[in-house]
């Protein structure tokens, strides 16, 4: 795929809620990309301590902001997300995510953060090998990822040895204006296109 090297950006309208996504695309499972945006989506949000669950949802910036990894074989995307408060913009929801990010490029987050979150992981790894769905997913997602096996269990290893200098310069290399941002916002969409019976 071509480089993205500014913003791009979509509106749908709908009758739900309004809000806002908006996503980064780095390299496969299998690269070193997708291993610090594993790392760094939990340093951003993992429901407890991240930037965003302290910065904007327990500060009640956002009615919900959140973030998730799509780790897939041949591209990986870190997706951001809000839902607004009343009188709230989609556009400033948009500028309080990025301005999480610009937080961590910087390194303004504590260095017991890194090392709590890579716990965090480690932890949902072992509950995850208890059960026989647990481990066979796991050999499924090797096979289709197309990892070798030895490779795929010792990633977490891996990501132990990431410190917060290169979670920085990671940031700051990877998270530019190189991304696209969906506002999806209440109304009626005026480009439906209606098929006779």
């Amino acid at each position: 795929e071509d480089e993205i090297k500014e913003p791009i950006v979509k509106e749908v309208w709908g009758p739900d809620a309004a809000v806002m996504a908006l996503g980064f695309r780095f390299g496969g499972f299998a690269t070193h990309d997708a291993e610090m945006l594993t790392v760094i989506d939990k340093l951003l949000s993992n429901g407890r301590a991240g930037l965003i669950d302290l910065n904007l949802n327990q500060q009640q910036k956002v009615l919900s902001g959140w973030t998730y990894a799509m780790e897939m074989k041949d591209y990986s995307a870190h997706i951001l997300g809000a839902e607004v408060k009343q009188g709230q913009t989609l556009e400033e929801a948009k500028d309080l995510l990025l301005s999480q990010l610009e937080l961590l490029k910087k390194g303004e987050f504590p260095d017991w953060l890194l090392e709590a979150v890579i716990n965090d992981m480690k932890l949902e790894e072992l509950k995850s090998y208890e059960s026989n769905r647990g481990r066979a997913d796991k050999f499924v997602s090797s096979f289709v990822l197309g990892v070798p096996w030895q490779d795929y269990i010792s990633r977490i290893d891996r990501l132990e040895k990431i410190s917060k200098k290169e979670v920085v310069e990671f940031a700051n290399a990877h998270y530019k204006n190189n991304y696209v941002v969906v506002y999806k916002r209440t109304g009626e969409d005026k480009n439906v296109q209606k098929v006779d019976k």
